[in-house]
């Protein structure tokens, strides 16, 4: 697809996919707000915030080059994912544990870094893919974000319902 194009196709696609919520204007995107830690500690809150934001901005174009099978697009963003900033562990003794960033969330990152590479080196493959082969590896990634958004609002390995947004 021509760049001159892509916003034509996918600004309309929203409301076409029903992407849009019954109360949200037609040709928007409803916003979706997720809750703060409660046991991270607000510098680490931050820092990791500041990299889901960053990745945020690439998954969603991800997402669309994706569904519209645009190769040289999903591997443009899956590849700014991957290459994009990575979170670190400080493992000086004399920070306290609670101030650290969690082991779980660096290596969530990281395997982050690792399912985008994969997904960009599947979609600048020279040689023929499936679209199932393009399904599994943008699942991979995405699977990865749901994982690290649940370690980052929840110190446990289970989901707990918000109680009031």
């Amino acid at each position: 697809m021509t760049s001159w194009l892509r916003p034509l196709v996918l600004g309309p696609a929203f409301g076409v996919l029903g992407c849009t919520a019954a109360t949200t204007p037609p040709n928007t995107v409803p916003v979706a707000h997720m809750a703060e830690s409660t046991y991270l500690t607000e510098e680490i809150r931050e820092v990791v915030r500041s990299s889901m934001s960053t990745h945020g901005k690439e998954v969603q174009p991800l997402l669309w080059s994706t569904l519209f099978l645009d190769l040289d697009w999903t591997a443009k963003h899956a590849a700014a994912i991957a290459n994009g900033p990575r979170l670190h562990r400080d493992e000086d003794p004399k920070v306290p544990k609670d101030e650290r960033m969690p082991e779980r969330l660096v290596k969530l990152d990281a395997e982050l870094a690792e399912a985008a590479r994969g997904l960009e080196k599947l979609a600048a493959a020279k040689e023929p893919i499936t679209p199932a082969q393009l399904a599994e590896a943008f699942g991979e990634t995405v699977k990865v974000c749901v994982r690290c958004h649940a370690t980052y609002l929840f110190p446990g390995e289970h989901i707990e319902r918000a109680k009031e947004r």
